[in-house]
């Protein structure tokens, strides 16, 4: 397979390419299948010590573009990717706790956050969804008085 790296679970890629969410690129780390491929344009690499969910997590923020801002030029066709080589990405500098356990603890914190995150987005687009229910308000006019009653009905 010429032209792509082989990528283990738990293996992490930059992908250069700069976006409005990712000015400076993405880092991810494959977590849902065994293997995967990309493009030689990524810089892949293994994490040899310290804890990969704080890393995740780490990459997720943009506590790292100010490294990458030094090394980095962009393309000369101004096409969006970086021109960045590996060996200059393996020696930027980044911040993490020196202590394993510190980067444990703030790994699972951030994975149990990300969770409640999930559940509760889940939780508001099922009530969110206008397929459910549909609120009508009716008002009535028995006698003197005004009264309206709110009712639930199911659409269709």
């Amino acid at each position: 397979m010429s032209g792509y790296f082989l990528l283990h679970r738990g293996e992490f890629a930059y992908n250069k390419s700069t976006s409005t969410d990712s000015p400076w690129g993405a880092i991810k780390r494959l977590e849902k299948y065994d293997m995967g491929c990309v493009s030689t344009l990524y810089i892949c690499f293994e994490l040899l010590s310290g804890d990969p969910d704080f890393l995740v997590t780490y990459y997720e923020t943009d506590r790292w573009y100010k490294s990458v801002q030094l090394i980095a030029a962009e393309g000369a066709r101004n096409h969006g990717l970086l021109n960045i080589a590996p060996d200059d990405f393996f020696e930027t500098q980044i911040c993490i706790p020196k202590r394993i356990d510190e980067q444990r603890q703030i790994g699972a914190f951030f994975d149990r956050l990300d969770s409640l995150i999930t559940l509760h987005q889940r939780k508001y687009d099922g009530c969110a969804n206008p397929l459910f229910l549909e609120r009508r308000i009716s008002c009535r006019k028995p006698s003197h008085q005004n009264r309206c009653s709110a009712t639930t009905t199911p659409s269709g």
